[in-house]
């Protein structure tokens, strides 16, 4: 990046004003002031050199040499912060291997800040970029109100970088280039919590495996159905019997047989779209690794929302289909030559697999509208 200070003395010109000059009591001042403005230098600058080797004194008794007019090169520092509140920003990336940055910058009376002083590349000048722009971001630091030479520095120490961004503050102008890496950190770290709250309930609901409870009384003999996605539990209190049986060696039951695989098959589903879900959102959330971000990272977003779609249908369907699909047998054989009469009054109820299953989807559609407002 090429900075330079914009102070008369350090022009190429040595300066008329300077005591060290042995020409300076011999040239009127007005004379030297011409041939200055001649050579190149701006009124802001001439009295600025004024300032520092005649003193402030000399341009209030000689006002003719007080500069009028907005600087085109120099912000005072004292405004800085006033203005800074009605500027808006452009974002500039330096592509590694470019020699320069196509634009030079100087620093304010206080030498603080770096404001653009000359656009030299013709995109920046398309792009908005103008002379008095003040350099408010190098990368995520921030360098409004900082020493010219500090700015400089944080420069150097990240220019090797294959990209560097530059935020520009610009005076006047309306938003005219938006950041496409962009990223509402918080908002995403939401929706990591959304997605990770949704993939530990839906490994509890696979952990539990049970999606509907059956009790009813046969012949004063109490009887607990618990249905699993693949097996049917039998408990008999009174004598503290336990049977289990998989639903292919029961005959009849073969919706229920049916719903319990579109269960599990649609949890397993939902559970590989969590995972990859999680690290996702983890990366927009850290904005790591940068450059994948800084290139794809609309890509990212855009996917993430699709994905989260696709997470929201397979874990409604999960438990849907159980609901839609399950009905209670008229009658079940629960062991070999031993078949059970269920009544019609008997009770039924979702067990803790579909209600955790029923909270993750409710989760999971909240992390598509979080997920729409990243976009």
């Amino acid at each position: 990046m090429q900075f330079r200070e914009v102070n008369v003395i350090e022009r190429k010109q040595a300066s008329p004003f300077s005591p060290n000059d042995a020409d300076v009591h011999s040239t009127p001042i007005t004379e030297n002031v011409v041939a200055l403005q001649e050579a190149g230098f701006t009124s802001f600058e001439i009295e600025e050199g004024l300032r520092r080797t005649k003193g402030p004194a000399f341009i209030e008794e000689r006002p003719e040499f007080k500069a009028w007019g907005q600087p085109e090169n120099t912000v005072r520092d004292s405004r800085v912060e006033m203005v800074m509140s009605n500027l808006d920003s452009l974002i500039f990336r330096k592509k590694k291997g470019l020699k320069g940055v196509g634009f030079k910058v100087g620093m304010d009376s206080s030498g603080r800040n770096a404001i653009v002083t000359k656009v030299i590349n013709p995109e920046l000048r398309e792009n908005g970029l103008i002379p008095g722009a003040i350099v408010t971001q190098i990368e995520e630091i921030t360098v409004v109100n900082k020493d010219f030479f500090d700015i400089l520095n944080i420069y150097r120490k990240i220019e090797a970088q294959e990209t560097v961004s530059i935020v520009f503050a610009v005076p006047g102008l309306k938003r005219h280039f938006a950041n496409p890496a962009k990223i509402r950190k918080r908002g995403h770290k939401y929706t990591l919590m959304l997605v990770l709250t949704a993939l530990f309930l839906t490994l509890a609901a696979i952990g539990a495996n049970v999606l509907e409870k059956t009790s009813f009384t046969v012949d004063n003999v109490n009887y607990e159905f618990s249905f699993t996605w693949s097996r049917l539990y039998v408990s008999i209190p009174e004598t503290k019997e336990s049977i289990s049986r998989s639903y292919q060696d029961i005959p009849g039951v073969s919706t229920t047989k049916t719903s319990g695989i579109l269960f599990f098959s649609f949890q397993l589903a939902s559970l590989c779209l969590y995972l990859f879900l999680s690290v996702v959102a983890l990366m927009l959330g850290c904005r790591r690794p940068r450059k994948l971000i800084r290139d794809f990272g609309d890509l990212l977003r855009t996917c993430f929302l699709l994905l989260c779609m696709s997470a929201t249908i397979t874990s409604l369907t999960s438990w849907s289909s159980w609901i839609a699909m399950f009905n209670v047998p008229t009658n079940i054989e629960i062991a070999p030559n031993r078949t059970v009469i269920i009544p019609a009054d008997a009770k039924s109820t979702l067990a803790d697999s579909l209600y955790l299953s029923i909270v993750a989807t409710c989760l999971t559609i909240m992390s598509v509208f979080t997920a729409i407002i990243q976009l």
